[in-house]
């Protein structure tokens, strides 16, 4: 349905596209909504701009005839991911998803190629024919299911960082076209003989060796500091800060309330540190097939960096408190030493033999040497 107003011949400037659009009362059909009057024009007259030299050369009688290209707009809007102003123009126009492009594909079939998900979910509110546009095959014989297993253009894979966790998206994207389509369409064919899940294998094989490499060298890493703040924590068990007494053997500081976060912070530094090395393990010990990259590998992959990440604040958190409880064991110290002298207040000689002393004098000048 033609439902835009091109002029014969114009600029490739987006200001005359603009200033042509508002003077040909192009969005008169448009209800008054804010997006359109403000951000739905500008996209729409950059597209006009860049678009004039396909327009046709004949004369124009009225707004049904001066579209010589009309679906022209509506798949470089839908390839551009220009979500509000297909959803304007849908929303007035629903027979617009019956236009083909030049590979006979619909606007739903050209978002799940460029993996423009806001326009892909239009397909849930255009109810039963839904079903017979998904069913749809391009002139290669590929459904809606092939063209979501094609690998995503670069721009769509550069919005998530890590091979690995690509690959997870587009298998994501895999199986939420999957739901929408009619059980027959999975094992479909091309023309070139594949089905989709065939399709998605041949066109993910660097993917997958490339999140696999980027999946081990991370693990890799990651286990090494898991593996060292492990041994500092596991040694700073046995190094209780304060010391213990000699003849019960408890820590001199186990009232304090700075050794209990000490103890447990150790504690709990100790266990996420082998939680992680754990679940790096596992990553490394992996098969790396194709649907292991959809749950199972990025769950060990957060759980190892979860536990990775509170071990290290553990550790932190231990090391300041046993930093805290030996300056109270130094202060105390020299608190008790300027006001309290064990040897003056016996009246004890201090170069006197140390056999002479009585034996608690002798504790004390242990202590204070």
């Amino acid at each position: 349905m033609k439902v835009l107003v091109f002029f014969r011949h114009f600029s490739d400037t987006v200001a005359e596209a603009l200033h042509f659009c508002l003077e040909s009362g192009i969005f008169r059909r448009f209800p008054s909504r804010s997006t359109i009057a403000g951000g739905m024009v500008l996209g729409i007259a950059a597209i006009l701009g860049r678009h004039s030299r396909m327009w046709g050369e004949e004369e124009a009688t009225g707004p049904e005839g001066l579209i010589k290209y009309p679906s022209q707009l509506l798949f470089d809007a839908t390839r551009l991911g220009n979500f509000e102003f297909l959803a304007a123009l849908l929303s007035a126009y629903p027979d617009l998803f019956w236009e083909l492009d030049e590979n006979k594909r619909s606007i739903i079939h050209v978002a799940v190629l460029h993996r423009h998900a806001s326009i892909f979910n239009l397909v849930h509110e255009i109810g039963f024919i839904k079903d017979f546009i998904t069913a749809m095959s391009d002139d290669e014989d590929n459904n809606i299911l092939h063209l979501a297993a094609k690998l995503a253009p670069q721009n769509q894979l550069n919005l998530v960082s890590g091979a690995a966790l690509q690959m997870q998206r587009e298998l994501v994207w895999f199986e939420e076209v999957k739901k929408i389509v009619q059980p027959l369409s999975t094992e479909m064919k091309n023309k070139k003989g594949k089905t989709p899940r065939e399709l998605f294998t041949s066109e993910h094989k660097g993917l997958l060796h490339k999140g696999e490499s980027w999946m081990k060298n991370t693990a890799k890493s990651c286990m090494l500091v898991a593996t060292i703040i492990a041994t500092v924590v596991f040694s700073a068990a046995f190094s209780i800060p304060g010391g213990i007494a000699d003849k019960t053997g408890a820590p001199n500081f186990v009232k304090e309330t700075a050794f209990l976060i000490f103890a447990i912070s150790d504690g709990v530094a100790l266990f996420s540190s082998s939680t992680s090395m754990l679940m790096f393990l596992y990553i490394l010990t992996s098969r790396y097939a194709e649907n292991d990259f959809l749950k199972s590998l990025p769950l060990k992959l957060m759980v190892g960096l979860a536990s990775l990440f509170i071990s290290m604040t553990s550790m932190m958190i231990a090391f300041s408190t046993a930093f805290y409880l030996s300056y109270i064991l130094f202060k105390s110290y020299i608190s008790a030493k300027k006001t309290y002298d064990p040897i003056e207040s016996h009246g004890l000689n201090v170069n006197a033999p140390t056999e002479t002393l009585p034996p608690q004098s002798c504790i004390c000048l242990y202590i204070l040497a």
